[in-house]
């Protein structure tokens, strides 16, 4: 028989072998969120878009909005409008409010395509607000870390505001203009 110290041992070491095997096992339900830098989030891109918002609906499981595409900056929607949907991530929980209300300018950064439908290019800091021709402030701004390496949220709408600037055409910029000044 054995006494109640070692009963107490045997089940503390049961549970410390139980939790380590749970912990090591690969989880499908483990949340994994996907944070670049300014730079590797425009270049790894598969489009980026300036629109606004003209639907913002949550569901409860999700965010969905549907953005009229104002100008293409870079790869190719074949549509006028591009429908996104973030859901939560972690599972059970409320979905990331990603966007701004309707009615917003905003600045997106795209992965997938058309066919397959699009997505955020990155779960934190993909979207900004544009106002008077310039990107301004992101959504919800997150300083990220990775490594060494830090990104305030200044970093992302300086390198954001000069990515749109350089891609906007000569009639581009006219139209800016005019636009800011009936506003």
């Amino acid at each position: 028989m054995r006494t109640p110290k070692e009963k107490s041992l045997t089940g503390t070491l049961a549970f410390v072998i139980v939790a380590l095997i749970l912990v090591s096992m690969p989880s499908n339900a483990r949340a994994m969120l996907v944070a670049l830098s300014p730079d590797r989030l425009l270049s790894g891109s598969d489009a980026i878009i300036v629109g606004v918002i003209t639907s913002r609906v949550e569901t409860g499981r999700s965010l969905d909005v549907t953005i009229r595409v104002e100008r293409i900056l870079m790869g190719a929607v074949g549509a006028r409008t591009v429908d996104l949907s973030v859901g939560p991530y972690i599972p059970g929980a409320n979905p990331p409010d990603a966007f701004p209300t309707e009615g917003t300018r905003v600045f997106v950064a795209l992965r997938g395509s058309q066919d397959e439908g699009w997505r955020l290019a990155s779960d934190l800091n993909a979207v900004a607000m544009v106002e008077n021709g310039h990107v301004t402030a992101l959504h919800h701004p997150t300083e990220i870390g990775i490594d060494d390496e830090r990104w305030s949220p200044d970093d992302y709408v300086l390198a954001y505001d000069q990515f749109y600037r350089v891609h906007l055409t000569w009639f581009d910029r006219v139209s800016e203009w005019l636009r800011n000044l009936f506003n």
